[in-house]
Order: structure tokens, then C-alpha cells, then sequence
């Protein structure tokens, strides 16, 4: 009877209490067991984690708790938006003042204290590719490993991209020499670049979103583990000797 009234309790009332931090609710998990009354050696198999009660009612973990890994995840996130933000910021505030009129609009990037916005850039880039990696790392074997895959694949593409047409293309625009005239070959290399960049900004922000709802997936295994939070009881199989 005991086993059956705490078999009913893990499966009614415990998914619920997903909500919780996964820290709040493992313990409260682990002091309902040891509350209830269960056969010896019962196996309770909790969404991607199985947690033992043995003879002497102690609990151990026996899979990887992959939800605990979630806010580590997480990092990568801000300072992947981060570099969309900027992106934004650049394309709102600066491209369209310098790519008005080269040479004659070229004015912030001349001079001892011109505009030096790969300062930023070049530090931004590595930490955030460095922290997708990690995240990839971690997922490798949940369900998040295709998100992260996918956006590290596109990351790195474009930042190959990057330095091979943009950042060329726009130290050469940029570092001709201030004038007062006004070149209409620039004007066109200007404009295009503007448009492949906002292109490449688009492309950004759908891998940004994509990797979002990679690190919100239920992190179950990629083998036989099941990627639903059901809680269940089962007993494990005895080997005689």
C-alpha cells in the first residue's frame, strides 16, 4: 500500500513543483522519499535523472541532471545579443552619417582621436564564441545540441564573412583620406556594404532567437531517455549469485 500511495504522490504531485529552482526541488523530492513508505531499493526515474533509495535510505544520483547545467548555459545568451545590440546601435547611429557622403562624411574616422570601433569588436567576438562553444560542450548530448550546433555553425560563418568582405571593405571606405567632395563610387560601396551588413544583422538575430529556444529545451538525453517530466517508479532487477 505504501508503495502504491508514493508511486500516486511522484506522479501527481511532483511535476508541479517543476516550477521551483531545480535545487528547492530535487531536496524537496529527496525528503518526500524518504518520508513516504517504499519497498527497499525502489528506483525513482524523475524526467532525465534517476535517483536511488537504498537499503539504508540514502539517495544517490545515478544520471547526469542535465537542468543544472541551464544557467550556465545561459551566459552565452546576453553577450550574443549583445553583439546584436551593438550591431543595432551602429547601423542607427554611425553607418548612416559615414556612408551619407565619402569622403566628405568620413570626418569621425580622421585625425588622432577618430572613431575606433573595432576596440569593441575585437574582444566581443572571441568571448562570445568561446562561451557558445562551452554551452555546445555541455549539450552535447541533450536535445540543445542541434540549437547550439546550428548557431555556432552560423556564428562562425559569419565572422569568416566578416573578415574576409566587411571589415576589408570598410577600412578601405573609412580610411580614405578626408575631402570636401563628394565620390560617387564610394557612395555605392558604401550603400552596399550597409545593405549585406544589415542582411548579415538579420541573420543574427534569427540565430539568436533559434539558440533561445535550444537553452529553454528540456535537457533529456539524446539515447533512451525520455524528454518528458513523468515521474515513475520501477524496481531494478536483482542479480543472484
Amino acid at each position: 500500500m505504501g508503495y502504491l500511495r508514493s508511486k500516486f504522490l511522484l506522479k501527481t504531485i511532483f511535476p508541479f513543483s517543476l516550477i521551483l529552482t531545480h535545487s528547492v526541488y530535487f531536496k524537496k523530492l529527496k525528503n518526500f522519499i524518504l518520508s513516504v513508505q517504499c519497498p527497499l531499493d525502489t528506483i525513482f526515474t524523475v524526467g532525465t535523472g534517476s535517483i536511488f533509495v537504498k537499503k539504508n535510505h540514502s539517495i544517490i544520483l545515478k544520471t547526469y541532471l542535465y537542468e543544472c547545467e541551464r544557467p550556465r548555459l545561459f551566459v552565452c545568451l546576453p553577450f550574443f545579443c549583445g553583439v546584436i545590440g551593438a550591431a543595432i546601435y551602429e547601423h542607427r547611429a554611425v553607418v548612416p552619417q559615414w556612408s551619407a557622403a565619402p569622403p566628405a562624411s568620413l570626418s569621425m574616422f580622421q585625425g588622432k582621436y577618430g572613431l575606433n570601433a573595432g576596440a569593441f569588436w575585437m574582444y566581443i567576438h572571441p568571448v562570445t564564441l568561446f562561451l557558445l562553444m562551452a554551452a555546445l560542450a555541455l549539450s552535447w548530448k541533450t536535445a540543445r545540441k542541434k540549437n547550439l550546433l546550428i548557431t555556432a555553425a552560423g556564428y562562425l560563418a559569419i565572422l569568416g564573412i566578416t573578415a574576409i568582405y566587411f571589415v576589408p571593405e570598410l577600412m578601405a571606405i573609412t580610411g580614405t583620406p578626408f575631402s570636401e567632395t563628394v565620390d560617387p563610387s564610394l557612395i555605392k560601396r558604401a550603400q552596399l556594404w550597409e545593405l549585406l551588413s544589415l542582411f548579415r544583422l538579420a541573420v543574427l538575430v534569427g540565430l539568436a532567437i533559434y539558440l533561445f529556444l535550444g537553452l529553454t529545451k528540456v535537457a533529456a538525453k539524446e539515447s533512451n531517455s525520455p524528454t518528458n517530466t513523468k515521474v515513475s517508479v520501477a524496481q531494478p532487477q536483482r542479480v543472484g549469485v
